[in-house]
């Protein structure tokens, strides 16, 4: 997601109307449905990475089934991807954790796993200091190991092929050698490589791959980081077309990690007070041409990566605290055609990435004194339909899987929580109370 922290943390800002957009009249877009169901586990749910989960949801909140405190640095913000009955969560020093979804007691530990894995056929594929693993999730396993460092979390498996970035990190300094690469997903052989300096996480859509790659630029001792988007081919690995990040002499800019609907590409660039406000952008997936931009009255200041649902565009942005005075944290849905404003949702300091699993919208919020709370929004008018309130913070990627939402954060160690989204029979003769908001 053009910056690191976009990709770890969704965070939401800012209030108010839309400006115009760029462009008068948009080609129309068909409106979009859900993607293919990928035959596995992935964070965005699916590999256009539109934020959509497969399988069941319902707008309500029922018990915390378990929570799993892990030992080790917390990094949990990254999120968790569940599989075959295991929820696995970053650790920190502990490794990647494999969590039973049931009781919520750790099964076993990769203890090189880092970051965040994806899961097709069987096989985690995650990345470790010595090289990408596909582990078996049967045997317990290597499959193979490609050797490589800097592996970017949550590669793209589809059709026998893995794509994944190498020779990167998440904070875009340095790196500027990495790579896409694709590999042959029994084999782990290496079939094309395509070089764009420090790479983000990538999008699948219509044959191609769409990432973020960029340089890091100096001035004086200053390090800053010049972000491009890439559409490369999937079965040769060239260039399809690119975009480059609006900058100026100041100050260089980069694009937030892209997702695919319908022929489109969808992505963010954050304010910053050399370039101007952020926005988000609506490409042509085909040639790169720029559709529509959009941007909020508050200058869409540390937007999170879009999701995409049946034709409207799920972002957040943050209007950090100042002065003692708190944040501001906002959820706006946005019309796919034209980029207006369909509503908008406030709450807390800071939000989560946002998730959707049968048309219920889900998101957490971050609020003073370690607080965080869980809402379920509908998708088509951000009316509030749940809420479940924790005391703790809890800001990671949120993934609803079959009837539990599964929340990661903490604050010191790494925490894992499962709540049920099936809400709990009210006694006879009473009527159920709202929860109030925090």
């Amino acid at each position: 997601m053009g910056n690191s922290a976009r990709r770890w943390i969704g965070w939401v800002l800012g209030a108010g109307l839309l400006v115009a957009c760029t462009a008068e009249n948009p080609p129309p877009s068909p409106v979009s449905r859900d993607p293919p169901p990928f035959p596995g586990f992935i964070v965005g749910g699916n590999i256009q990475r539109t934020g959509v989960y497969p399988g069941q949801g319902s707008p309500y909140f029922g018990d915390e089934l378990w929570r799993y405190q892990a030992a080790g640095n917390n990094t949990a913000d990254a999120g968790v991807v569940v599989a075959q009955g295991l929820a696995f969560v970053n650790g920190g020093d502990q490794g990647l954790l494999a969590i039973d979804c049931r009781t919520g007691r750790l099964q076993y530990t990769l203890d090189d796993g880092e970051g965040l894995p994806t899961v097709a056929d069987g096989v985690v594929y995650y990345a470790a200091r010595d090289g990408l693993h596909a582990w078996n999730l049967a045997t317990h396993k290597d499959h193979w190991v490609f050797p490589a460092a800097g592996i970017g979390e949550s590669p793209l498996v589809d059709q026998g092929v893995v794509y994944a970035t190498v020779g990167t990190n998440r904070y875009r300094m340095g790196g500027d050698n990495g790579a896409l690469v694709a590999l042959d997903a029994q084999t782990g052989h290496e079939k094309w490589r395509f070089h764009a300096g420090n790479l983000g996480i990538p999008a699948l859509g219509d044959g191609r791959i769409y990432v973020v790659g960029g340089t890091t630029i100096w001035r004086a001792d200053v390090a800053d980081f010049q972000g491009t988007l890439y559409a490369v081919d999937a079965q040769t690995g060239r260039e399809a077309w690119h975009v480059v990040a609006p900058s100026t002499s100041e100050m260089a800019g980069s694009f937030g990690d892209p997702i695919y609907d319908s022929g489109r590409m969808y992505t963010t660039t954050d304010f910053n007070a050399f370039i101007g406000p952020g926005h988000v952008y609506a490409f042509d997936a085909r040639n790169g041409q720029e559709i529509w931009k959009q941007t909020t009255a508050d200058q869409l200041t540390h937007p999170s990566t879009p999701l995409v649902y049946h034709g409207t565009l799920y972002v957040g942005t943050q209007v950090p605290s100042e002065l003692g005075r708190p944040g501001i944290a906002r959820l706006y849905a946005l019309d796919t055609q034209t980029g207006g404003q369909k509503w908008m949702f406030e709450a807390g300091e800071g939000l989560s990435e946002p998730a959707i699993a049968q048309g219920t919208l889900y998101v957490a919020a971050v609020w003073r004194g370690n607080r965080s709370a869980l809402y379920a929004l509908d998708a088509n008018t951000g009316n509030q339909r749940a809420i479940k309130n924790f005391a703790e913070i809890l800001s990671g990627r949120l993934t609803p899987v079959d009837g539990t939402i599964y929340l990661a954060g903490g604050r010191e160690r790494a925490m894992l929580l499962a709540v049920s989204t099936q809400a709990a029979p009210a006694p006879p003769e009473t009527t159920p109370q709202a929860t109030p908001s925090p």
